[in-house]
């Protein structure tokens, strides 16, 4: 099955960037919880490339 994805490059850009610097976001709740955020990402990625 074929998907097709729409991305606003610069909303994308503000919106990892947000994520990463703000208060709470990605890199705060790194340093607070490593492991929870990392099963996540695999977790995330076996879902996504599964063989």
């Amino acid at each position: 099955m074929d998907q097709v994805f729409t991305l606003g490059i610069t909303q994308l850009v503000e919106d990892i960037r947000d994520s990463v610097l703000r208060h709470g976001g990605y890199l705060d709740q790194l340093d607070r919880n490593k492991n929870k955020l990392l099963n996540k990402f695999e977790h995330a990625m076996d879902e996504a490339y599964t063989p």
